[in-house]
């Protein structure tokens, strides 16, 4: 499962997704008789501040109230930007005032180093089985996998073919399809994501 960093850890569907991820881990591994890990990924390599400097809370009353916290610099890769220390300890003690008990942990993920430090420091006090894991530590390696899928691609999509019965077995949906010949590859173009089609030629 995955999500941005979003402020104080983001909506109630960041703690579903996380919570989905280590129920299916447990039913995979008892259907499968071998280990399986459930892993959160913080999307550390988008780049719209404008979707995560805030998140809704509600009150004791339950009313809702939105919480800002401002990001540097705008639309610039999350692992790049930063939160003003003040005002994330400022931003996670108004979530914790709002709810109806004190949440010291707020105060401490407040000084979690990295720009989604305190969402993963959040994330691992609330569900201890799950691994988080931010993207941005992956782009050497995501590099490395591009270059494969593109100049193997009959490689790629055997092993996608195989997770795909892996997940039938459960009956569980494949993300990808191993019979579409498009590389599973998407592309930032005219400031929209699309996947790139196997004619595509580069620049």
């Amino acid at each position: 499962a995955g999500q941005q960093p979003v402020l104080a850890g983001g909506p109630a569907l960041v703690a579903h997704k996380a919570a989905t991820a280590i129920a299916l881990a447990r039913l995979l591994q008892k259907e499968w008789n071998h280990p399986v890990l459930p892993v959160f990924l913080l999307a550390t390599e988008d780049h719209d501040t404008d979707e995560i400097d805030h998140v809704d809370v509600l009150d004791k009353r339950g009313s809702p109230h939105r919480v800002r916290c401002d990001i540097t610099p705008k639309h610039e890769t999350f692992h790049r930007c930063t939160w003003k220390s003040e005002a994330l300890f400022s931003a996670l003690n108004t979530v914790a005032g709002l709810k109806t008990a004190t949440h010291p942990l707020l105060f401490s993920a407040a000084e979690a180093p990295g720009f989604a430090g305190h969402v993963e420091t959040l994330l691992q006090a609330v569900f201890p089985d799950l691994n988080v894991a931010q993207a941005h530590q992956f782009l050497g390696a995501g590099e490395q996998l591009l270059i494969s899928a593109l100049t193997n691609p009959e490689t790629l999509l055997s092993h996608l073919a195989l997770a795909e019965q892996n997940l039938s077995s459960v009956n569980l949906p494949a993300l990808l399809d191993a019979r579409d010949p498009r590389p599973p590859v998407m592309e930032s173009r005219d400031g929209r994501r699309r996947g790139v089609a196997s004619d595509d030629r580069a620049a």
